[in-house]
């Protein structure tokens, strides 16, 4: 089963969180749905095409936060995938906005963009922590929901080299030009 959830910037704007998070809200959609929505749901955000319109808008930026204290279930229904260079762009937007809500958490981000690639720097200690958070509460929910253990493990094994893929891939394309001889 595939799920889109779409936020709109109303709801940013108005910090409607429980109304964003309605229609993947464990409190109010049945078991059985939430065992088929594991790892199924597409997050899209309106008007945002790069995961820096998530985390570096401040506004986005404290919604996000806020939706993940109400809502730390990320992990257990975003889709996330492994990223390469040749990654369909379905994918690569999936793991850009799962890796933007775990940069609205951290506290300090410095972003540049510029012609000659992207500079992203933030505290690695504290980017764990909250991934580690969302694998845990992904892991209890699914628990909760029937998934057998070994699905789990797999999810969470998933989850961590889908995060390590985005990056490395995102540092490969991100590479400032070499000089020429």
């Amino acid at each position: 089963m595939n799920k889109n959830w779409f936020i709109t910037r109303a709801l940013i704007a108005g910090g409607k969180v429980d109304d964003a998070v309605n229609p993947v809200d464990p409190a109010v959609i049945l078991t059985a749905e939430i065992f088929g929505l594991a790892g199924a749901v597409q997050l899209r955000v309106e008007d945002v095409t790069k995961p820096a319109d998530l985390f570096a808008n401040p506004q986005t930026r404290a919604f996000f936060k806020e939706l993940h204290e109400n809502w730390p279930w990320g992990g257990y229904f975003l889709r996330v995938h492994l990223i390469n260079s040749k990654s369909p762009q379905e994918h690569i937007i999936d793991m850009g906005m799962f890796v933007a809500l775990l940069l609205c958490r951290v506290d300090k981000l410095t972003y540049i963009e510029s012609d000659s690639g992207v500079m992203l720097r933030f505290d690695g200690n504290q980017f764990k922590h909250h991934l580690d958070h969302l694998r845990q509460r992904a892991a209890e929910l699914a628990s909760l929901s029937g998934i057998a253990d070994k699905q789990i493990r797999q999810r969470d094994e998933l989850i961590v080299q889908a995060v390590a893929s985005f990056f490395t891939a995102g540092q490969s394309l991100n590479q400032p030009p070499k000089p020429r001889p």
